[in-house]
């Protein structure tokens, strides 16, 4: 499957309105949920993920030049819909209603459109 198209066309990857500064938060470990009209889909916390934050922006570094700003987005924890099994899953449809909250830093609330 094609997981970059999917997470960067022109108006997909939203993000905000909150940002926090690496003081106010312990960015490797930040408990993490995903919603799918008030069902939980996934939820996890950063320190499982395989790199921490130091890593990835180090590896990124490497390969182009890292601006204040720039946003790095690190890929999906467990829960992705296509592990599920084929009769459960439920893809996304518009109309659905989705909530993403991180620990310390606030919901994000988008209906497919």
């Amino acid at each position: 499957a094609q997981w970059l198209l999917g997470k960067s066309t022109d108006g997909s990857g939203p993000f905000g309105p909150w940002l926090v500064s690496a003081d106010q938060v312990d960015v490797n470990n930040l408990d993490m949920k995903m919603l799918v009209n008030g069902e939980v889909r996934q939820s996890t916390n950063t320190r499982l993920m395989i790199f921490n934050c130091a890593q990835i922006i180090s590896y990124c570094s490497k390969a182009f030049a890292l601006n204040v700003g720039d946003v790095i987005f690190t890929g999906t924890c467990e829960g992705v819909i296509s592990g599920y099994p084929p009769d459960k899953q439920v893809w996304l449809k518009p109309g659905d209603k989705m909530v993403t909250s991180i620990e310390k830093i606030g919901d994000l609330h988008v209906t497919l459109t």
